[in-house]
């Protein structure tokens, strides 16, 4: 037992000052990991909006520059699709999967369609944070409810835009204005 006692007496803990540097190291990993997430998002969102949201606009335009006449607009992609062809130009694809930042797969999908006033791409199925984004690429803010890229709670052709969900994952439609 006496023994034990001097062997105790003669250990040391750590110091204080060992312990902070410890968990300074520890708070710089972990926002190192936050920030990496935060960036992988990031890029997650441009490369919808690059291969698939922005691919259908410049297939339109392009149709437009090809052909001198803008696309007869259908709700079905697959006509849509037909006449890009017809000008030499492929198709984007109907829909496009989405993981949002739940983990869920979220299917997007493009129609065109017209209204008295213009030509509107509708895209369905936007998860409010995938729309905020590419709202803020588009218009260059994040309203939903102004500029070229809108957000509607519908379907319907004539709504005016709306405000965004905070939420992140609540699903939307979104209508992006078309050139011409």
């Amino acid at each position: 037992m006496e023994k034990m006692r001097r062997w105790l007496k003669n250990e040391k803990g750590f110091t204080l000052i060992e312990m902070a540097l410890v968990l300074i190291i520890i708070g710089i990993i972990l926002g190192a990991v936050v920030k990496g997430k935060d960036i992988m998002r990031s890029a997650q969102i441009k490369k919808v909006y690059t291969a698939y949201i922005n691919a259908w606009n410049l297939a339109y335009m392009t149709h437009y520059d090809r052909t001198g006449a803008p696309l007869s607009l259908t709700d079905a992609t697959a006509a849509v699709a037909l006449q890009l062809t017809k000008a030499g130009l492929v198709s984007p694809g109907a829909t496009y999967v989405y993981k949002d930042s739940a983990g869920n797969d979220k299917t997007i999908t493009v129609t065109f369609k017209e209204v008295a006033a213009y030509k509107y791409m509708r895209i369905a199925g936007i998860p409010s944070e995938l729309g905020l984004a590419i709202d803020k690429i588009v218009d260059g803010s994040e309203d939903g409810a102004a500029g070229d890229f809108l957000a509607t709670s519908d379907n319907s052709d004539t709504t005016p835009g709306v405000v965004w969900s905070t939420t992140g994952i609540d699903l939307r439609n979104a209508r992006w204005k078309m050139e011409f």
